[in-house]
């Protein structure tokens, strides 16, 4: 599930990295305003803070399965 500080050792950001001066970053959940049903077609840049790489991602879907399971799918690309 996308708990307040998950996933661990990432941290996130709505926008692309064509922003990434002006982005403000926090945890997946916090990114997407606690509303993750919302995230669908929407731009996220992901950080992998030990790696120090960013990454554009686009979720294409997302859904809560209320303990039974869930699912999401995405579009992803690195920016170098």
């Amino acid at each position: 599930s996308a708990s307040p500080g998950s996933p661990k050792g990432t941290e996130w950001a709505m926008g692309t990295t064509a922003e990434i001066a002006s982005l403000k970053f926090a945890s997946l959940k916090s990114a997407a305003g606690g509303q993750m049903k919302a995230v669908p077609d929407t731009a996220f840049v992901l950080h992998l803070i030990e790696e120090d790489v960013y990454i554009d991602v686009t979720f294409r879907s997302w859904t809560s399965g209320q303990g039974a399971g869930g699912g999401f799918s995405y579009e992803r690309s690195t920016q170098e």
